[in-house]
């Protein structure tokens, strides 16, 4: 059976990347945005509404469909204190 070489291109449906926008081999544009968390968790009650009320507003302002991704991370707090313990000035 004979081995087939095929560049990684030929596989991902990207033909460009300019200024940003993701230009696929269909035609289509994407675009990657890049947001921080908050720590929903520990903001007011009116908070919540406000940063609530603001991304709906945000989504609502879109004439275009969006996937979102939300990477979920396991993360140590005893890790995290044990380093700012030892890291700490005394």
């Amino acid at each position: 059976m004979a081995v087939t070489n095929s560049a990684t291109q030929n596989f991902v449906p990207i033909r460009d990347i300019r200024d940003g926008v993701v230009i696929m081999k269909n035609g289509q544009m994407a675009m990657v945005l890049l947001a921080t968390s908050i720590n929903f968790a520990l903001k007011s009650s009116d908070e919540q509404r406000a940063i609530l009320r603001q991304f709906q507003a945000f989504l609502n302002t879109l004439d275009f469909s969006i996937l979102c991704s939300v990477p979920a991370t396991k993360y140590s707090t005893i890790l995290r204190t044990s380093t700012i313990t030892r890291t700490r000035p005394r």
